[in-house]
């Protein structure tokens, strides 16, 4: 994000984006950065040595506010840390186009190292206490427990059933261009199109099945779009593909993937009891019923070790006394 940013101020001061331009500001930008990386890297060594001390000393840990101070501090760790990085860039950069430079980078990598495995030790403590992990916990319990009454009928197979469906799709549409050419064309260049058709099938069998577990596994509202933008694209590539096709004049080849795309949209929307077995839909629902099976293993196993490490009870009566 700070590189993203630092890219963006560079690029645009003036009115400028050409690449050149950009680069002739970095190297300079670097230089800049060069005489004032040793101030910059002291500060940042003693303010993580601080938020170190404070996050682990004594003092703190007997504070009601312990916990959020500690998540804090370990917020403005990361951060800070992450603020480095356009600076250690430039630098390279600026090193890069001038070699005699390259002697900062020999004091300048090992000294990031450190801040950065400080800032990841600071990172640990970024964690919620005990009963705002219980209550978490317990929503997600709640949560997964609804999403596996709701799920539907599964399937008995998984991904061996998105191979199979692809293998069948590239096959019939390999076969429909073969006939519809009257077997003319080379065995390579129809080798090559199966590929293709198991590709294109594969894809889209995979892009619905993770729109149907996204609706089937959370409540929450982004994840259920998301996973529908996500059809949404895939589907919209095998249109593409097959718009491609006609304006190439592959007329074969656009019908066998009207007949790739069509297949697989009915086979992943058929909710059929009966055909569950041989259905995208049945595929990802066994997918489904696995995934909320783990989830409620974890979760289950999460509050059970909760339980024996009562950690809050301790911490309050420490506060207490």
């Amino acid at each position: 994000m700070f590189c993203v940013l630092t890219a963006f101020i560079l690029a645009f001061p003036f009115g400028s984006v050409g690449l050149s331009i950009v680069c002739q500001r970095a190297v300079v930008a670097g230089s800049e950065a060069i005489e004032h990386i040793g101030i910059a890297l002291g500060v940042y060594a003693s303010t993580f040595l601080a938020f170190y001390g404070v996050v682990i000393g004594a003092q703190i840990n007997r504070s009601r506010m312990a916990p959020q101070t500690q998540r804090f501090l370990s917020f403005t760790s990361e951060l800070l840390v992450g603020s480095l990085a356009p600076a250690i860039v430039l630098i390279i950069i600026a090193c890069v186009e001038k070699p005699s430079r390259a002697g900062a980078l020999f004091a300048l990598l090992p000294a990031s190292a450190i801040l950065f495995l400080v800032a990841t030790v600071l990172g640990t403590f970024l964690v919620f206490s005990e009963s705002e992990r219980r209550d978490s916990l317990t929503r997600a319990l709640s949560k997964a427990n609804q999403n596996q009454k709701l799920l539907p009928s599964a399937g008995k197979y998984g991904i061996s059933m998105f191979v199979c469906h692809a293998a069948m799709l590239a096959l019939l549409g390999t076969l429909i261009t073969g006939i519809l050419n009257g077997w003319t064309i080379q065995p390579s260049i129809l080798a090559l199109l199966g590929s293709m058709y198991f590709v294109v099938a594969g894809g889209i069998a995979a892009g619905s099945a993770f729109g149907v577990i996204s609706r089937q596994t959370t409540q929450d509202t982004f994840d259920k779009v998301f996973g529908i933008v996500i059809t949404t694209i895939i589907f919209s590539s095998g249109a593409f593909l097959i718009i491609s096709s006609l304006l190439s004049g592959l007329w074969s080849v656009a019908l066998s993937l009207v007949v790739i795309v069509v297949l697989s949209a009915i086979s992943m929307l058929i909710q059929s009891e009966k055909l569950r077995n041989v259905t995208i839909h049945g595929a990802a629902t066994h997918l489904s019923a696995q995934s909320i099976s783990t989830r409620l293993e974890q979760i289950n196993e999460q509050l059970r070790e909760l339980d024996r490490n009562p950690e809050e009870d301790l911490f309050l009566r420490s506060a207490q006394n």
